[in-house]
């Protein structure tokens, strides 16, 4: 037993520490990338990724929120069925009698084909003046559209439903436009 302990004793005496062993064991470790610096700054952009991507969450929840306002608004006010003050055809007569307003009333292109202007009326859309027009479609079906100046500074292409009507609402240049028809019209 005493030569087997022997020739071990020999073995280990034979081996020694390079200079890179020892300077590791002097000095300490080599930063290893998990390191706490690189840990902190792992944990601080973690962070800011989940702050920005809470921010943007919240931004896109806070503009469908207030567009699903705007759609509720129109909707019940469509749904009131109220006369028009100014009854005409011409977009630009409404445009010389509805004259408190701070924009000018346009009708998109695509409108005149599908629809025929019966008049106007001043209303508001989230406490902000607006032109509501009615028009009526090629099977005499009232539609309602409100214009209002752009409240929200991005562009807008959206349809919402709202009990049995559809809000479509969309911009151009400054203005908005929320045009409520019923569901089963196209």
């Amino acid at each position: 037993m005493k030569d087997i302990e022997d020739r071990i004793k020999a073995y280990y005496l034979k081996k020694s520490l390079t200079d890179d062993q020892i300077d590791k064991v002097v000095n300490g470790k080599k930063k290893h990338w998990a390191s706490k610096s690189y840990l902190r700054y792992a944990a601080v952009l973690a962070f800011l990724l989940v702050a920005v991507g809470a921010y943007q969450f919240y931004g896109i929840y806070q503009k469908n929120a207030m567009l699903d306002s705007f759609a509720q608004e129109v909707a019940m006010n469509h749904q009131k069925a109220l006369k028009s003050d100014f009854v005409t055809n011409s977009v630009d007569e409404l445009n010389e009698k509805m004259n408190q307003l701070d924009f000018p009333i346009k009708m998109p292109a695509d409108l005149y084909q599908d629809y025929e202007l019966l008049g106007g009326r001043y209303c508001s859309v989230n406490q902000k003046i607006a032109a509501q027009l009615k028009l009526k479609n090629s099977a005499g079906k009232t539609t309602t559209l409100y214009i209002t100046k752009k409240q929200i500074d991005q562009n807008i292409q959206r349809t919402t439903l709202v009990d049995t009507v559809n809000v479509h609402i969309w911009n151009v240049e400054s203005l908005m436009y929320l045009l409520v028809k019923p569901c089963n019209e196209k």
